[in-house]
């Protein structure tokens, strides 16, 4: 009997069919924990799914249907080149059966908890995604894998791989056309609007599916505290205000817990609502709160606060760019990488104003001759708002010291710059740079 099951999602177009049918609403009484995984190299400089995306309200949405909440742990890393990419047959040291398989792989230690890695793609397919396949009445299986190639389009992806962890197939349980999450020639919905039972009513279950779903050692009955809204993560700026929410469902009465980078227990901060007034830099960092209740507890997601014109890490870069720019505001290890490989580091992007996620965006300097009597030597480069620069030359790398060859005050907009250097017929060699800001 396989004990798996491998498949290829399909992206079809969209047909006129008959909405599917209505069912009376199923309470919210059971939930799923699932650990995401982010698999990155050994060196953890090259990761999977970088923007941490889990579609998080469509998967919420979908499982509701079948009375499920859908608890997210708190991210994990398994740092491992080999498993960046996966192979989708079984055979090979990197494929997907050896990674849910064995242990060692960054797996939750509670066996009902389904484990969720992110790997950069998957081999033998193109494949969106993988899971194992829980056979109905047999062992429950638990593992999944999730490709690049998934965002930002398949915002079901994770709903439709974690069916097949709860028991269902492509083709049991009455799982067909285009409205149905298990069908392989589905319609994936666009927005979260458009799962059932609003728009379009993709992503629908049928009551054979949800009660199939609901049988599995992945779907306990809720004794512990729910979180219903995890915080969110935010940036300000300095002096003014944040705000952390939580919103929780409990079977019985409830203490809440916040804490401030991990670890630091907040005194006081035991409400739903976390407020922190007149930021300033020391406060940018991670926010959690732990919910408790007389049967158990549950940690809410990691929520970031930013501290925009604050350089919280230390790394010479504000908070505010480097999170507008995927980088970490507490990491400061990151001012030193250069993401884009146009041999800029972050921070020399930033002080240059240019994009590090681009490398078709850098300061770099062109020079152009032209000969004859009227010879002239052009050096340009590409100009960004709000920077100032000065072009600089040099006759000797060994010796001497650079001399200016002109200013440009700062820019009212992006703009390419020419400065042509009178001298140049007379100098033997010489080297030019441009500096921003400007030297004095």
């Amino acid at each position: 009997m396989r004990s798996r099951l491998i498949w290829w999602l399909l992206t079809v177009g969209l047909a006129a069919n008959e909405a599917p049918p209505a069912r009376p609403a199923v309470p919210v009484d059971k939930r799923v924990r699932i650990q995401p995984i982010q698999v990155c190299s050994d060196d953890g400089l090259d990761r999977a799914n970088t923007n941490l995306v889990l579609f998080r309200e469509e998967t919420a949405k979908i499982w509701a249907q079948a009375g499920l909440n859908i608890e997210f742990l708190p991210w994990l890393e398994f740092r491992s080149s080999l498993f960046l990419t996966i192979e989708a047959a079984v055979g090979y040291p990197n494929s997907f059966m050896k990674l849910a398989g064995d242990p060692g792989h960054a797996q939750h230690p509670d066996p009902t908890v389904i484990n969720l890695w992110f790997v950069k793609s998957i081999s033998g397919g193109p494949y969106f995604g993988l899971s194992q396949q829980t056979i109905p009445n047999g062992a429950d299986r638990n593992g999944i894998a999730i490709a690049n190639l998934s965002f930002p389009e398949r915002r079901d992806v994770i709903a439709h791989e974690l069916g097949h962890n709860l028991g269902l197939n492509h083709t049991t349980f009455g799982a067909s056309g285009e409205t149905n999450l298990m069908s392989v020639s589905r319609q994936v919905p666009a927005t979260a609007s458009d799962i059932f039972p609003d728009g379009a009513g993709l992503d629908h279950l049928n009551a054979s599916q949800i009660a199939q779903a609901r049988s599995t050692s992945f779907t306990p009955t809720i004794d512990a505290p729910v979180i219903t809204q995890q915080p969110i993560s935010q940036m300000v700026k300095t002096g003014s205000s944040g705000f952390f929410t939580v919103s929780v469902q409990s079977p019985t009465p409830h203490f809440l817990q916040w804490f401030f980078n991990e670890t630091n227990l907040l005194a006081g901060a035991t409400h739903a609502m976390l407020a922190l007034t007149n930021v300033q830099a020391a406060n940018g960092g991670s926010y959690h709160v732990v919910i408790t209740n007389s049967s158990s507890s549950v940690t809410s997601d990691v929520a970031v606060l930013v501290v925009e014109d604050a350089d919280t890490d230390g790394d010479g870069i504000p908070g505010g760019w480097e999170w507008a720019h995927g980088l970490n505001p507490h990491f400061a290890e990151d001012a030193l990488w250069d993401l884009d490989g146009d041999t800029m580091i972050n921070l020399h992007e930033f002080v240059a104003g240019t994009d590090p996620n681009d490398a078709r965006s850098c300061l770099k300097v062109e020079i152009l001759a032209s000969s004859g009597n009227n010879d002239v030597l052009r050096i340009t480069f590409q100009g960004n708002q709000g920077k100032s620069y000065t072009v600089q030359w040099l006759d000797s790398l060994d010796q001497g010291r650079w001399q200016t060859l002109a200013n440009i005050g700062s820019l009212q907009s992006d703009a390419p710059i020419a400065v042509t250097d009178p001298s140049a017929r007379t100098k033997r060699q010489s080297w030019y740079r441009v500096v921003t800001p400007a030297q004095n």
